[in-house]
This record gives structure tokens, sequence and C-alpha cells, in this order.
């Protein structure tokens, strides 16, 4: 820990937190019970750093309903943005109102498949999205099913917190 703690500090490949015996109840990981124990302590104590983006007009154009991969036009620098934000251990989430499938012009495996072929895209420059949120929802849809929920409509919370539950 001597020579290599500093020089991954240096490098900024290495940070640290003191947990004191008063507060935290943690000292060291030196026998397997306090191994198991460990476990447990960290599960509390990591919160994962987490960036949530649009997906029509953030990392592709805006051409409206967009649900086919013949429609994605990436935005300029996308990849490289991406590759950043992974590379600095961010969680990457898209949320995303498609309206398009409450009003009937296409479904939700459309979507999937979209956003699972646009994964392999991302994964193909190096990075990659955590997970894809979308709400299907339109309040005049024709099925009753598409007109709940507004809290996964954009600005509702409900997939932030579908994150922080999952995620931390």
């Amino acid at each position: 820990e001597n020579d290599i703690f500093p020089k991954l500090i240096k490098e900024k490949k290495l940070e640290a937190k003191i947990y004191d015996q008063n507060h935290n109840r943690f000292i060291d990981i030196g026998i397997p019970k306090d191994l198991k124990r460990s476990q447990s302590f960290f599960s509390k104590k990591i919160i994962n750093k987490a960036v949530f983006l649009d997906r029509d007009g953030v990392i592709n154009k805006d051409l409206g309903y967009v649900h086919t991969k013949n429609k994605i036009l990436w935005r300029k620098n996308i990849f490289r943005f991406m590759n950043f934000l992974k590379n600095k251990n961010f969680l990457v989430f898209v949320i995303s109102n498609q309206s398009g499938i409450g009003r009937g012009y296409y479904k939700i495996k459309d979507v999937n498949n979209l956003h699972n072929w646009m994964n392999s895209i991302f994964l193909n420059h190096g990075s990659y999205i955590d997970e894809f949120y979308f709400s299907p929802y339109y309040k005049n849809s024709n099925s009753k099913i598409f007109r709940k929920n507004k809290k996964f409509r954009k600005p509702g919370t409900g997939f932030f917190m579908l994150a922080k539950k999952k995620y931390k």
C-alpha cells in the first residue's frame, strides 16, 4: 500500500474516504467474517454517479416519432461524450417520452429493438447505455393502458425513482 497507493492516487485511479469506529463501525477486512460483513457495509455506503439523457434531441436528432434505426441521425460527438462518461464511471440512463406508442404509430417492441441496436452501436464505439427508460403514454390514446402513469412521462420523476432504487 505504501508503494502502490500513492501512485494510484496521483493518477486519480484511487479515491478514499476515512471510516472511523465511532461513526461507521468498520475498520479492516482481515478475516473471512469481516469480509462478509464488509459486503453489507459497502452496499449501504456506495452511491453511484448517474447521468440521465433524453434520447431524441440529445443522443440523436429529433426527427419526430423516431422508432427505427434508419431514422437515427447521431448527434455530433455523442460517442466521445459517452466514452467520457463511462470512463468517469457514470451510470448512463436514457429517458424518453414515446407517445408514438400510445398514439398507435409503432409498438413497444419497435422501441426495444431500436434501443438494443443503439446500444450495440455504442458498444462498437467503446461505451454503452446502462438502461433505457421510455414512456409510451398518451392522454388521448385509444388504448386505456397507454393513458395512465403520468409520473413516467417527462417531466415526471418516475424513471429517476426506478433507477435510484435499482442502481443506488
